[in-house]
């Protein structure tokens, strides 16, 4: 596909086009190496990274809808790779957090996490300069939540 120079300089186009393409790319590494199927790589990543996290906060942070990540959860309890335990500070709520095998699941992703950093920093001649871009654009974004308001 084809762009205009003023449309290959809109960065939330270029971002979303280079987003998707990537993420679909490394949904099908996940789907054919781990067996993981869409978005339950960005799940166990999430969960992997730290403590218990909630289910509310979870959807909070990765942007999956309530439902859609319930029965996602629901898939990856079945399958033994995440369990729900209380919360130790309020022992009413429930955090998710891995089994040995979810952390044996996460350890397989980070090395595909490792693995796709790699080869997409061999495709891209400059990856600092992209790092820094990026960086520059997601640090911009907390403006542009205001853009309506200034107009």
């Amino acid at each position: 596909m084809e762009f205009s120079d003023e449309l290959k300089s809109f960065p939330p186009l270029m971002v979303a086009l280079l987003h998707r393409l990537l993420t679909e790319e490394f949904d099908r590494r996940c789907q054919r190496r781990l067996k993981l199927e869409r978005q339950d790589w960005l799940v166990i990543l999430m969960i992997g990274k730290g403590s218990q996290i909630t289910a509310t906060a979870l959807a909070q942070a990765t942007g999956i809808h309530k439902s859609k990540l319930s029965r996602m959860v629901l898939r990856l309890e079945t399958k033994r790779v995440i369990r729900r335990q209380p919360l130790s500070v309020d022992r009413r709520f429930e955090g998710l957090v891995l089994t040995n095998s979810g952390v044996a699941t996460y350890r397989s992703l980070l090395r595909e996490v490792q693995f796709f950093n790699s080869r997409c920093s061999a495709l891209h001649d400059d990856l600092d300069a992209w790092t820094v871009t990026s960086a520059q654009w997601l640090n911009s974004a907390s403006i542009l939540k205001d853009f309506d308001q200034v107009n």
